[in-house]
């Protein structure tokens, strides 16, 4: 019954739903859980900020740590899956499966990689200069083409009728 209900869970009790949740994936749930985990993390990162000046904006964001820690931590139980559904052979004959392993998994480890390092940089960034500020544009490349990759997928997802 949990395994259904998994919207009513995490609104009504998260710590039961995210204790059924907290190890590996070994059922389709558990991979809807985690990626909704992961949508979830990814939008409260990029959610917009009130803050103007560095000095606000900078432990705004910092203050989203524990969105992050989450994500990284969905991300690599997402990994881990898709390194035995690759080796199970599970997209040789399922056009969908082929478009997570092979697209949706390398992208989102992308993704997450561009924000580690944008909050790596925030928090060593105390004051901004140009030179810091360049450092930032460069990163926020980064995480445009990593969300480009997810983009693709996406794309590819809807044109080939997968949910």
């Amino acid at each position: 019954m949990a395994s259904r209900s998994v919207g009513f869970l995490e609104k009504h009790a998260p710590s039961a739903n995210a204790s059924l949740h907290q190890g590996e994936i070994t059922d389709e749930s558990d991979g809807e859980y985690v990626g909704t985990k992961i949508w979830e993390d990814i939008g409260t990162l990029n959610a917009d900020t009130k803050s103007t000046t560095w000095t606000t904006l900078r432990p705004e964001l910092l203050s989203r740590q524990p969105y992050l820690n989450d994500l990284n931590a969905q991300n690599d139980k997402l990994q881990r899956w898709l390194v035995v559904e690759r080796n199970a052979n599970l997209g040789a004959n399922d056009v969908c499966e082929a478009l997570a392993i092979n697209e949706l998994g390398p992208a989102v480890k992308s993704y997450v990689k561009a924000l580690d390092d944008e909050f790596s940089a925030i928090k060593n960034m105390p004051t901004k200069t140009s030179e810091t500020a360049s450092a930032l544009r460069d990163l926020s490349t980064q995480e445009d083409t990593a969300r480009q990759q997810v983009n693709a997928y996406v794309g590819h997802r809807d044109q080939k009728g997968c949910k």
